[in-house]
């Protein structure tokens, strides 16, 4: 766990170093002051009384997902770092899907470059990679005219390896400002999922879930933190 976050770090600060003073966030939730959500899905924050060797002890936990929001299909609450928009970002949590194994398109959702609710990013992590909504990066473009541009998958990969199980998963986002993105689950060195978009080079970061059940422990955050617009 150590030499992942640290791997982390290090990344993060040689990212964010060319680009200005890099700040560091850390949250292993033993309060919700820092982040906010619509308030529309059940949060809670809750002890790993049997934690796994090397696992967390305290955690983030959706136990009740929200109702899907009308128009564009996208997650309807989530949990984003308040008061701060992050500009080529390194950002590592942990994850787990608390909805049974055998369940096919089950998931958890990490959000970046979020500038409002019907513009974002996500990664969907999944135990099924069907090409086109389960295990990509997702843009969400909710205003453009053309329905098929609304929400879209960009990742180059076409059906990436679903390896979301009943355990604990590392997962980082490397969002840079210039529109690389590389999402790592469990392996940092090859990413999971790579794409190019440059339209929401900054934003909030957060999780959340589709529609299952999940658990997030042990957030890290580096980057350059900007006023929205900057």
């Amino acid at each position: 766990m150590r030499s992942y976050m640290t791997g982390g770090l290090l990344l993060g600060l040689a990212l964010a170093g060319a680009a200005g003073a890099a700040e560091v966030f850390w949250e292993d939730f033993a309060e919700l002051a820092r982040w906010t959500s619509r308030g529309t899905a059940g949060w809670e924050l809750a002890d790993v009384v049997a934690a796994a060797e090397g696992g967390p002890t305290r955690v983030l936990r959706l136990a009740r997902p929200a109702p899907l929001p009308e128009g564009v299909r996208r997650p309807g609450d989530y949990q984003l770092i308040s008061g701060r928009v992050w500009r080529d970002v390194v950002y590592d949590v942990q994850v787990r899907s608390l909805r049974p194994a055998t369940l096919l398109g089950r998931d958890v959702v990490v959000i970046f470059g979020f500038q409002d609710y019907q513009h974002f990013y996500y990664a969907h992590l999944s135990n099924d990679s069907n090409g086109t909504v389960h295990n990509v990066i997702m843009k969400v473009n909710g205003d453009d005219p053309d329905p098929a541009r609304q929400r879209y998958r960009i990742n180059v990969e076409d059906k990436p390896e679903p390896r979301l199980t009943d355990g604990w998963h590392q997962v980082r986002i490397d969002h840079r400002a210039d529109g690389r993105i590389k999402v790592y689950m469990g392996d940092m060195i090859e990413p999971l999922m790579t794409a190019n978009d440059a339209d929401y080079a900054q934003g909030q970061v957060g999780v959340t879930s589709f529609d299952d059940t999940a658990e997030f422990a042990n957030v890290r955050v580096i980057g350059r933190v900007v006023a929205p617009g900057e």
